[in-house]
């Protein structure tokens, strides 16, 4: 959908709706709408097709980096943030106890982490753990501003790399390489991913990259020579599975 098509469909709805007037004339609101416009014509529905694994055609970089620093802005975290924190935790907990990764083994990375829920789950099980993310938003005690295409930390630094957001990527190849260049030997990548395009999701507004399966995920993360350890269900935020990959 262009921006045209966009503004047609506003003036209708707001026709069908004419108490959407008010809005507009609050100037904070209009501002909101207008950026939200610009970020669905952005977002357009164009995918490029690379086997299993798809990409957005988004405009370029710099309008990619504007897309994902958006998402923050338009959802209320306030009440996943505890629920994901307990729940992540109790998942890294099995981890734990399964042996599969070891309680020495203490530092760990998140990967768009957003408000920090996740660096949370990793510090009350004892880690020094940080998270990254394009938009932290502001005095974030657990999340720094980063790119994970692009991280600032030294080789073989972190014993565990964590995250949910590989849909937001906009090279997963670039990102694998970075993951191997940081985890130390032996080291784990941990990814929480949703069913794919052919298990009934649908990629979201600022999803960039698009799966059929999460199997078809799991080959493509293999082929950067990270082996898969194990695979696991989870049920929240959404039912989905966990993969743990050994460096």
């Amino acid at each position: 959908m262009n921006l045209i098509q966009i503004v047609v469909k506003e003036f209708k709805d707001t026709l069908e709706r004419p108490q959407r007037l008010g809005k507009l004339f609050d100037y904070s609101s209009l501002k909101k709408w207008l950026r939200f416009q610009e970020i669905r014509v952005i977002a357009r529905n164009d995918w490029k097709n690379t086997g299993n694994i798809s990409q957005r055609n988004v405009p370029s970089y710099d309008q990619y980096i504007k897309l994902q620093k958006s998402k923050l802005e338009y959802l209320d975290l306030s009440s996943h943030e505890k629920k994901f924190r307990t729940s992540l935790r109790q998942r890294l907990s099995e981890l734990h106890s399964q042996d599969y990764i070891k309680p020495s083994n203490r530092t760990a990375l998140c990967l768009g982490a957003r408000l920090g829920a996740e660096v949370a789950a990793f510090r009350d099980l004892g880690y020094f753990a940080v998270g990254v993310d394009l938009n932290p938003g502001n005095n974030n005690p657990y999340v720094m501003y980063g790119d994970f295409h692009k991280l600032e930390f030294s080789d073989n630094s972190v014993d565990v790399i964590y995250s949910n957001s590989l849909d937001h990527c906009y090279e997963l190849k670039l990102i694998l390489s970075e993951i191997k260049r940081l985890l130390k030997n032996d080291g784990y990548l941990i990814i929480e991913a949703d069913p794919g395009s052919n298990e009934g999701i649908s990629p979201d507004l600022w999803a960039t990259m698009s799966y059929e399966t999460v199997d078809s995920l799991k080959t493509e993360i293999e082929t950067s020579g990270l082996i898969l350890v194990q695979a696991l269900p989870f049920e929240y935020p959404r039912n989905g599975t966990q993969l743990v990959f050994k460096r």
